[in-house]
């Protein structure tokens, strides 16, 4: 039934929201060491010009300027791989398989 309904929220919307996917506390624990290993100057900066499907501008006369395939954004962000968040003692990265694997009591 949850993956019935996501397939139909993905074909709707898409993009897909799950609620309480992680608890609160390890949202908490993992922005607290992210920004920490931010701070040591781990991971690497990506920047991009993009439409909303991630494409390059297409110049088809035959859309509207308007058209969101037209429309570019720029875009950044800090990535950071997995395995720097195991390696991370220094910044109490927590352990994934808890985070991701914890029930709600």
């Amino acid at each position: 039934y949850l993956l019935q309904n996501r397939v139909k929220q993905m074909n709707r919307d898409g993009f897909v929201s799950l609620p309480s996917f992680l608890l609160p506390d390890a949202v908490d624990k993992l922005t607290s060491c992210i920004l920490k290993l931010e701070e040591d100057g781990v991971g690497f900066y990506s920047t991009d010009s993009h439409n909303v499907f991630l494409d390059a501008d297409d110049q088809s006369d035959a859309m509207s300027p308007l058209h969101p395939r037209r429309i570019q954004l720029d875009s950044s962000k800090l990535i950071i791989n997995a395995s720097d968040l195991l390696l991370a003692k220094e910044a109490q990265a927590p352990n994934l398989d808890e985070l991701f694997m914890s029930q709600r009591s």
